[in-house]
């Protein structure tokens, strides 16, 4: 019984649909482009104006903080008519502590992060607000995963 319950999940997750994106660093002028790039995506699959909403708000702070925060970072998507899942893994700063981090308005954004708009210290709380499940794992000095589900 377990080999046939195994061979359902590897079909179900085949019939998901991948999308990848790297993400580099200190790249101000491409922030947006990912979580548009997903919006568009949703919107065409018929994903509801208020789940495409918080979808496309939660992978712009994610792409965001990669941008701001990190050296480099990949954002994987996977999708189909039930979920989407969101995985994102950078090398960067890493978070100190996670649970600090995910209180509203906390920032350790620097004044050149701040001059562009950006450090309110809203991004993780975002995230948390807007996803059905929210994982983080982070490393001083080596890097953040994010696992965000969404059930659509």
């Amino acid at each position: 019984m377990v080999f046939s319950i195994s061979q359902a999940f590897v079909r179900y997750i085949r019939k998901m649909e991948k999308f990848s994106f790297q993400i580099s660093g200190g790249d101000y002028q491409n922030i947006g482009y990912v979580s548009n790039t997903i919006k568009k995506i949703l919107n065409t699959r018929k994903i509801s104006a208020v789940n495409s909403r918080r979808i496309a708000v939660s992978i712009f702070e994610v792409e965001t903080n990669i941008i701001l925060y990190a050296r480099r970072g990949t954002i994987e998507i996977e999708l189909d008519n039930s979920s989407v899942v969101v995985a994102a893994n950078d090398e960067g700063k890493g978070i100190e502590n996670v649970w600090l981090a995910m209180q509203e308005g906390y920032t350790t954004a620097n004044e050149e992060i701040r001059r562009l708009g950006f450090g309110a210290g809203l991004g993780l709380s975002n995230i948390n607000n807007n996803a059905d499940i929210l994982w983080i794992s982070s490393k001083v000095n080596i890097g953040t995963c994010l696992i965000l589900v969404f059930l659509i």
